[in-house]
């Protein structure tokens, strides 16, 4: 007879109780499915079920193989299903979570390429700097660049984030910063929501020192910081990208221009390996495709 429905018709009656119940989730006759279970304790040569006129429970033997049939079968399923997925084509929601400073023309254009790759798909573009919880929120993915991902998710690095401390002329003019030390006396703009601390400067010649500022002004938004030391409020620290285009055109200048803020990584994060979907699949691809080619980021 078959293992596999022999397999699935023991778990069954495990699980419902009854020799009737089982048989009817897996629709098929009593009689039939007592033939399974009979053939399936002969193969075994051991009794996996205790019957009597009153109550069936499982011997220690039974309870053994229970467990490791409902392993082998979850195995089996999860294959099955991962095939099925990886012919379809993307379809439905994607809710991704991404930091406000990826607002972009580069990662706009990463966007709209996904858009047309998978044009079935209803992408969900949540842009904050707050860590959301994926399962309690219901996101697909996150962006996220640390040192440290968090252990319980699922971390793909992506690329390499480069940043850089700016302020306008003006400000610089006013207050200038010749040494780590100075960036204490001159007013900041920080996030509100990163410890400046764990990024360190990184000089040239090899010399590493903590990034400590005394900052007057407090944003949770990247966009915001960038604004502000435009309007000479003081040093932001920001992705390289966001940038790029002001310290070309002169409206900001580099803060001490020999160090350098340590890069970190930019990583996708996400629940389980297990059951992913071709729409998140393909977008985990175009990110490791796209990203690293915009300005400011790097391959690892």
């Amino acid at each position: 007879m078959d293992q596999l429905k022999s397999m699935r018709l023991f778990c069954a009656v495990v699980e419902k109780g009854s020799l009737a119940a089982a048989a009817e989730v897996l629709e098929m006759s009593t009689p039939m499915a007592t033939k399974y279970l009979n053939a399936l304790e002969t193969r075994l040569g051991t009794r996996l079920i205790q019957r009597t006129s009153r109550q069936r429970r499982l011997t220690p033997s039974g309870e053994n193989y229970y467990l490791q049939c409902k392993q082998a079968l979850g195995l089996i399923d999860q294959a099955e299903a991962d095939l099925i997925e990886s012919t379809e084509l993307p379809r439905g929601k994607l809710k991704v979570s991404a930091p406000t400073w990826l607002i972009h023309p580069g990662f706009g254009g990463l966007v709209a390429a996904y858009r047309q790759q998978c044009p079935d798909v209803t992408l969900d573009l949540r842009l904050d700097e707050k860590l959301v919880d994926l399962v309690a929120e219901g996101f697909d993915i996150a962006l996220r660049a640390t040192q440290q991902p968090a252990p319980q998710l699922v971390a793909r690095p992506l690329c390499t984030v480069h940043f850089a401390a700016v302020a306008s002329p003006k400000s610089l003019a006013m207050h200038p910063v010749g040494t780590p030390e100075d960036l204490l006396q001159a007013p900041a703009v920080a996030p509100a929501e990163v410890d400046l601390s764990s990024m360190w400067l990184m000089h040239k010649d090899g010399q590493q020192r903590p990034l400590h500022v005394s900052a007057g002004l407090l944003t949770d938004s990247a966009a915001m910081a960038k604004w502000c030391a435009m309007a000479d409020a003081g040093t932001a620290f920001l992705p390289l990208s966001m940038v790029a285009e002001e310290l070309e055109d002169g409206r900001l200048q580099r803060v001490l221009p020999d160090w350098q803020i340590r890069p970190v990584t930019l990583f996708a994060v996400y629940t389980s390996r297990r059951q992913m979907s071709p729409r998140l699949r393909c977008f985990i691809d175009l990110l490791v495709e796209r990203l690293p080619e915009l300005p400011g980021f790097t391959r690892q």
